[in-house]
């Protein structure tokens, strides 16, 4: 899977009058899809149409046409979104009418091949899906527990034991586990 690295608007050329544009906005939740696309609305209310689709990493996956006639608008774009295996994006193609009808054929190429051209320039990222750990230990195993972890990012707590909360990708977790646990012999609580 992938993600956008930022946000980018793409301006396809105009099909017989009617102007389109994809905003392609990075998400990482249903709420902040739906205020991508509000935001988007609020800037362009004169736009006829803003057909838009997302789809999540957790699994989120939606598309509306917005008033255009069913599944011309909003499913083309989801299919470029899963095409390129793209989670966290927000997809917003919005139309400005101009005057000539494109028939059903005609409106799903038009935001299928504008959301497509837009996702084409966008710089893309690898997705990770990421997992946090707990490491509790006595200080006697801090300077092991320390060369297995290294710099990972998270935080540690110090009191009567070490307490170190990690967030790593979620594929390394079971190695890291086991190797913490081999090198100490199991004392490491793992959470």
């Amino acid at each position: 899977m992938k993600s956008v690295t930022r946000d980018h608007v793409f301006w396809s050329e105009p099909i017989k009058g009617s102007r389109f544009r994809a905003s392609i906005v990075g998400v990482e939740s249903e709420d902040a899809a739906l205020a991508g696309l509000e935001a988007i609305r609020r800037a362009d209310p004169d736009a006829t149409h803003h057909c838009w689709a997302f789809r999540l990493a957790s699994g989120g996956v939606r598309c509306s046409d917005d008033g255009e006639p069913s599944g011309t608008a909003g499913r083309p774009i989801l299919a470029r979104l899963e095409g390129r295996d793209l989670v966290d994006v927000l997809v917003v193609v919005s139309r400005w009418y101009g005057g000539t009808k494109l028939g059903a054929g005609g409106l799903v190429r038009a935001y299928g091949r504008c959301a497509g051209d837009g996702l084409d320039e966008v710089e893309l990222r690898v997705w990770v899906r990421l997992a946090e750990l707990t490491l509790t230990y006595d200080y006697a195993d801090g300077g092991v527990v320390d060369r297995i972890v290294g710099e990972r990012d998270g935080t540690t707590e110090y009191g009567a034991t070490i307490v170190r909360r990690l967030v790593l990708p979620e594929d390394e977790r079971a190695a890291l586990i086991d190797e913490v646990t081999e090198a100490t012999a199991g004392r490491v609580l793992i959470g």
